[in-house]
């Protein structure tokens, strides 16, 4: 659906000396979490809730369920996507 992860475009372009400037900033080497990091329980919990209400719409019927919603809990908003499947991918036309 064409959303970018910044963090991995990121990591792709940074050079070493940048890359080790972050495990600093992040307090501890990053290998050590096994690709995973810290859960921020709030968000997860707002994340899942949706999921499961729109597992709920889905399964009773009462509405058509969002394909995609985007949490901005910065802003405190969930979007909408409306955004169609792309023609030329392969996930989105299964």
């Amino acid at each position: 659906m064409q959303m970018l992860d910044q963090a991995a475009l990121r990591a792709v372009t940074e050079t070493e000396g940048q890359r080790a400037e972050d495990e600093r900033i992040y307090g501890m080497r990053r290998a050590a979490l096994g690709g995973g990091g810290p859960a921020v329980v709030s968000l997860n919990g707002v994340v899942a809730s949706l999921a499961v209400t729109e597992f709920m719409v889905w399964i009773t019927g009462m509405r058509t369920p969002n394909p995609l919603l985007v949490y901005h809990a910065e802003r405190g908003i969930v979007a909408i996507s409306r955004d169609g499947p792309a023609a030329h991918c392969y996930y989105c036309g299964r």
